[in-house]
């Protein structure tokens, strides 16, 4: 099944396919360690992006927020400081006098990425902004019906009311949690707050890279 337009992306046989993800995960590795970032970027980018173009099936919403990711990465400096690239800069460059730094990034960058993390939980909230969320507690109730089988959480998530509790609790961790983040004074609460969410969102739901 092809995107509109897409028709002549290919889809490569199963060697071809275990290669791809192979490079995918190269190029994830210089990303991390900024090892010539930009264009490591830029491969990810495309490499990312004929995999979601193969097939509609594989569309995921989180997915899209790679390819962002991905395309920002393509354009920001990043590689200038804390990074590979950092290193190999500075060997052949002339010592500094002390206390100047050798490099930096400007702060758009990181309202850049602020604003793309940012708009990820608004619009998260926005969708849940219906009868069957915040009503009936619809599809939460769905997905921890398939649950109930576990250790400690199992009991709690069979009890009728917990599908409604936690869809409200999705729905204000949404709509705050970008309030919360950029609060000094809440910053450290709030990131511990994220990761016990994505956590629990691990543990519990089966929906693809997004609680990583």
């Amino acid at each position: 099944f092809k995107f509109p337009g897409f028709s002549w992306v290919p889809v490569w046989p199963r060697e071809g396919m275990y290669a791809h993800y192979v490079v995918l995960l190269g190029l994830s590795f210089s990303l991390c360690v900024g090892f010539f970032t930009r264009l490591s970027a830029c491969l990810f980018l495309v490499g990312f992006g004929l995999i979601q173009l193969m097939d509609v099936t594989n569309y995921l919403n989180h997915y899209v927020l790679v390819l962002w990711f991905a395309f920002w990465l393509s354009l920001a400096p990043s590689g200038q400081v804390y990074s590979v690239d950092a290193w190999r800069k500075k060997r052949r460059a002339a010592p500094l006098p002390d206390g100047q730094r050798a490099s930096s990034i400007p702060t758009c960058w990181y309202d850049i990425f602020r604003f793309q993390i940012a708009s990820v939980y608004v619009f998260a909230a926005v969708a849940k902004m219906g009868s069957d969320w915040l009503l009936h507690g619809q599809p939460m109730g769905i997905w921890m019906s398939t649950r109930t089988h576990l250790p400690v959480l199992g009991p709690l998530l069979a009890l009728p009311a917990m599908p409604l509790v936690m869809s409200w609790a999705g729905f204000l961790y949404d709509a705050t949690i970008v309030f919360w983040l950029s609060w000094k004074k809440t910053r450290l609460w709030a990131y511990l707050t994220v990761l016990a969410f994505h956590g629990m969102t691990s543990a519990l739901f089966d929906i693809g890279m997004f609680p990583g």
